[in-house]
């Protein structure tokens, strides 16, 4: 069989593993959205952390939880 494009080989391949991709696709993004939403909280003023209701040592904690980490 003869690919002509990298889409061609994708859906050569077996059902599982182009849904492994997607997946996994998935998780890295979700990770990504995770670092950014700690590293933002992180850098609140106390004004803006008592406008969302919490305290500076509340934004401490959970911006030092790992982007893995839910």
């Amino acid at each position: 069989m003869l690919m002509n494009s990298r889409s061609d080989a994708i859906a050569a391949r077996p059902l599982g593993q182009r849904r492994g991709f997607s997946q996994l696709a998935g998780l890295l993004a979700a990770w990504a959205a995770r670092r950014r939403s700690r590293r933002d909280l992180a850098g609140l003023d106390k004004r803006l952390l008592r406008d969302i209701g919490l305290t500076p040592g509340d934004a401490a904690r959970e911006a030092a939880v790992p982007f893995w980490k839910v």
